[in-house]
């Protein structure tokens, strides 16, 4: 996913954050019958509230999305996660309840002693943790789509890489004149015509299925120059043009795939002055 819409999410997340806090300072003045605007405002952003609401919402969010997600949910380790995670939002709520007591007064979260000091710290935990719990799910998505992506990517590229290898292992030129000569054979030879057809075809077949391993058997690949040779037979009209033959023992050996084309392609581009010369 592009920095641009994580950026974003990020944004509207705290937006939407900032404004269900406005909304319910702008209702708890409304039924106290205080609504004004110096007291929204002062409520909402220099009281106790503000630093209780947003300093650990957004150190228990960065904590969880920033280290406990790459560290143990990536690595499967939702024990260990869980475990830090209690620790780190129990620790953020106590320095946060400190540190608002140091700026704000000692009475401010200490009215009724500890239990106030506790029952306060309890209440920042829950907020810390649900905050820890969303910056995990939307870190999560935005993993999850980045890799979508990815592999999508990868999935193009190996397609377009395919097809260049596709394209590379037969030679245009050498397709578009066999069909030309078919078609034109089809005309006075309609039999051969379709003996070469089925030749062509078989060429593909070979090209685009045969070929995606590492090795194939070496009489797979015989066969198949046999029938490019056969193939660019019919674009001439010396009959000893070309000579083919095989010998040796063939069946138990590998090769890789296309090895010998490239040579008989580059005999064959070399040889067009013997191609209707009697001789």
């Amino acid at each position: 996913m592009k920095k641009t819409a994580v950026v974003v999410i990020h944004i509207g997340y705290w937006l939407l954050y900032f404004t269900l806090i406005s909304l319910f300072v702008l209702v708890s003045l409304k039924l106290e019958g205080t609504l004004n605007i110096k007291n929204y405002v002062h409520l909402l952003l220099m009281s106790p509230l503000f630093c209780l609401c947003f300093i650990p919402s957004l150190m228990g969010f960065y904590f969880f999305y920033k280290y406990l997600f790459p560290k143990y949910f990536l690595k499967k380790k939702i024990g260990s996660m869980i475990l830090s995670g209690l620790s780190a939002v129990t620790i953020i709520s106590i320095l946060t309840s400190l540190l608002v007591s140091v700026i704000f007064g000692k009475k401010t979260l200490f009215n009724d002693g500890l239990i106030s000091f506790f029952s306060i710290s309890f209440v920042i935990i829950l907020i810390t943790l649900f905050h820890g719990v969303v910056a995990t799910i939307i870190r999560g998505f935005i993993t999850s789509y980045s890799d979508i992506t990815i592999k999508e990517e990868l999935n193009r590229k190996n397609y377009d890489t395919e097809l260049e290898l596709i394209k590379s292992k037969i030679n245009p030129h050498f397709l578009f004149n066999t069909i030309n000569n078919i078609d034109t054979l089809i005309h006075k030879d309609p039999s051969r015509a379709s003996a070469y057809l089925n030749k062509l075809s078989d060429i593909m077949r070979f090209t685009l299925y045969e070929t995606n391993t590492s090795k194939i058997p070496l009489n797979a690949e015989l066969e198949y120059i046999g029938k490019y040779v056969e193939l660019q037979k019919i674009r001439s009209s010396n009959i000893n043009y070309v000579k083919y033959e095989v010998s040796g023992e063939i069946d138990s050996l590998l090769i890789e795939p296309m090895l010998f084309i490239p040579f008989i392609e580059n005999a064959f581009k070399y040889s067009e002055n013997l191609k209707n010369s009697s001789t």
